[in-house]
This record gives C-alpha cells, structure tokens and sequence, in this order.
C-alpha cells in the first residue's frame, strides 16, 4: 500500500499515524509520498496550537491597550467639556490577517471565537467566501461570521501579498478604524517577530500547514512501524536539488520501530 500525505502538518497530540491508518490483513505501507516542504533540520517551530495561542495572547494584549487608550481619550474629552482629547489616538482596531487560498483558517476562527463576543463578524472577499462555504468542518455560526462589508468587520482576511505597511494603511483607511495589527502566519518566519510602522503593527508567526523537520521524523517512524519490518520507501514530493540529502538525513533520525 501506498500514502500520499499532500499538505500535511503531523502532530502525534492531534493524530498518531498508527491508530488512523487500518490496512487489510496481509496489507503493508510500502511507500509514502512525504509532504518535504520543511524536511531540512532547521526548520523547528512551534506546534500550530502554540503558535494559534500566541495570536490569540497578542490580540488579547492589542483589544487590552484599546480600552486603556479610548478610556484616556474619553477622561480628556471629559476633563475639557467634550471638545479636546478625541482623535486618532482612540477608537477600534483593525486586525488583519493573511491567507493563502486555502489554509490559515484556523488562525482568525480562533481568534474570533476567543477573543471576541459571539456573532463577530470576519470581513473575506466574495472569492474567499466560495472556498469557505465549501468547507465541511464549519459550523453555521462560523458562516455566519464572514461579511463581504469591510466597514461591517474589524478581523479582515487579505492575501498574504498585502501584508506591507501601504496596502495595511489603505484596509485601515477603508475599513473606518484608527490603527491595524496585522498576523502573517507563515513557517518561514521561524519565530515570532514584530514591526511597527505608525499606526500599523506586522508581526510574523510561525505558523503552518506544513510539518516541520521534528513532525516529519515522527511521521517517518510511525510510517516504518506499519511496513511490518520491510524496507517503506519515502518519497520528496517538494523540494529543489538538495532535498534528497535533507531525505537521506531525515530518515537516519527516524529509526524503525513502534514510538
């Protein structure tokens, strides 16, 4: 039998190859078509629930720093009978985040349903929302959520081309709001990094639908268990010139044998 993996991110709290996986009697996994994209050992980042947490952790901070800022505007318009104290400086933000085509879902539905009331709306493009509805794992208050009105949402989804600081500043300008915290979640970041450009906020999180080296060598070990000690032969699927030594070192530390 073979398994071909696609985009895969393998993480054993999640799913162990072992339990998913039931072959007919007689039946071995002989070869696997393995998701290579980060098979090089030093791409090592977070679990993808981390690295939703520490969105969530920085959202939370964000909407915190909101309420203090529009609290001091609010005792200053106050303190001057209404007139001064009120600009910029208060109202809402915006939080952005970048998507592929498909993939990232996981990043804004958890920020909305954790850090934010019930019925929050998500702004997606009108293509966005088609490739949504197709998902079977949304529940309906999770389509309820999506609005194709900017001004109608403060958690807008964009493409991840537009997370520089001039196409943020126009969402920001269009969607009506004072200042922007935008999330680029990608493997390629490696660690959390942040960058402020005025009144916008870029920060990078390594999040990803791909597995990194330490879930591929666990991938791999659990694939080797159910080859019933035959040879189970692992093939790159992404990957340039050098992707088969990276294979060759990837399988070296994934040893035969029930984990």
């Amino acid at each position: 039998c073979f398994l071909h993996c696609g985009d895969c991110r393998y993480d054993r709290s999640e799913i162990r190859l072992t339990k998913a996986v039931r072959l007919p009697p007689s039946h071995v996994l002989d070869t696997v078509y393995l998701d290579t994209t980060y098979c090089n050992p030093r791409y090592c980042f977070m679990p993808q629930r981390q690295a939703i947490s520490a969105v969530c952790d920085r959202v939370r901070a964000a909407l915190k720093e909101e309420e203090r800022q529009n609290s001091s505007v609010s005792s200053l318009a106050s303190f001057f009978g209404g007139g001064a104290g009120r600009g910029r400086s208060g109202g809402k933000t915006l939080f952005v985040f970048g998507t592929y085509t498909i993939g990232k879902e996981r990043v804004f539905l958890s920020v909305a349903r954790s850090c934010f009331p019930p019925g929050e709306k998500i702004y997606v493009s009108s293509r966005k929302l088609r490739i949504l509805r197709c998902y079977d794992d949304l529940s309906l208050e999770d389509l309820a959520r999506f609005t194709t009105d900017r001004k109608e949402a403060r958690i807008h989804v964009t493409e991840m081309g537009k997370l520089d600081p001039k196409s943020l500043r126009a969402t920001l300008e269009a969607a009506g709001l004072v200042r922007c915290v935008a999330f680029r979640p990608t493997g390629w970041a490696g660690r959390i990094t942040e960058k402020s450009h005025g009144d916008v906020r870029v920060v990078g999180v390594p999040y990803s639908e791909h597995s990194s080296f330490a879930e591929l060598r666990d991938l791999v070990q659990d694939a080797r268990s159910l080859s019933a000690g035959r040879p189970c032969k692992f093939v790159p699927t992404v990957g340039g010139s050098g992707i088969r030594d990276h294979l060759q070192t990837l399988l070296a530390r994934a040893p035969p044998g029930t984990p």
